[in-house]
């Protein structure tokens, strides 16, 4: 005898059969995905190292992009906008000046030498103005002692100043060039510090402006120093160093920070 067929059904069972055959065919599908996952096949050794190249070229794109862009904010850094009012200077070819070594790894202790008028000729133009004669000024009392503190407001430095500009002279405190001249002598008075390592005292350097009033301690007398120039220059420009015949200040860093394919330099002026 055959089963009912679905006129023979009324619309409360055709409701329950509805959902029955939902219910079997949801269950149906869970299993068949169930069994095919189970049945899925495990990576291949080649595979596997295929996926860890790709993962390797990624890595290395990320990286070549960071070291791009690093590169191309040093180059955007090495030549400043005329309204930074820092002057980018090249080395003369012939001139025979001393070396001026990264001011973050060693000055050199080498005493500058000396002026002699004959030799006037051969210095280039732009260091003749540091070294012609000045006009004369009263000054302080030169200093018996060597420079022992700096205070740079505008970048918030205060900071001990030690004799030296080897790598351990500078760790935490401002180097005195040896041989140069002593806060308010006659002559170039050049100190120098780190700027991305061991406290980065002259980290923000470039940010002094000029006309800024720096203050150089000799035990505690004070001699005070106007920025009347600021320069960025090749490592190996070493005139910057040169004695002077009026007593001046000369500051030396690394820059860019981070970067130090240059030197930052500020020249400062003793007031009366």
């Amino acid at each position: 005898m055959a089963g009912p067929t679905v006129d023979d059904l009324s619309i409360e069972e055709l409701e329950r059969l509805i959902l029955v055959r939902r219910r079997q065919a949801r269950l149906a599908a869970w299993n068949g995905k169930a069994l095919n996952s189970k049945r899925r096949r495990p990576l291949a050794v080649w595979e596997k190292l295929l996926r860890l190249a790709e993962l390797a070229v990624v890595l290395a794109l990320v990286a070549t992009f960071f070291i791009s862009g690093r590169g191309w904010i040093a180059i955007r850094q090495q030549v400043p906008l005329p309204t930074d009012g820092i002057t980018f200077v090249q080395p003369p070819e012939t001139s025979a000046t001393p070396a001026l070594l990264p001011a973050d790894v060693v000055v050199s202790n080498v005493r500058p030498a000396p002026i002699i008028p004959a030799q006037a000729a051969e210095i280039p133009t732009h260091v003749q103005a540091w070294i012609s004669p000045a006009p004369a000024q009263p000054v302080p009392a030169p200093a018996a002692a060597p420079p022992t503190r700096i205070v740079i407001p505008s970048i918030g430095v205060d900071a001990p100043v030690a004799e030296g500009t080897d790598w351990e002279s500078l760790k935490y405190q401002v180097g005195h060039h040896p041989g140069t001249a002593h806060p308010g002598q006659r002559g170039n008075m050049v100190l120098a510090a780190h700027n991305d390592v061991y406290g980065e005292l002259f980290r923000y350097l470039p940010d002094v402006p000029v006309g800024e009033i720096v203050t150089v301690y000799a035990t505690q007398q004070a001699y005070r120093y106007r920025i009347t120039e600021r320069r960025i220059i090749l490592p190996d420009q070493g005139e910057v160093m040169l004695p002077t015949t009026g007593p001046t200040l000369t500051l030396i860093s690394c820059h860019p920070y981070l970067i130090d394919t240059h030197r930052i330099v500020l020249f400062g002026e003793l007031l009366e």
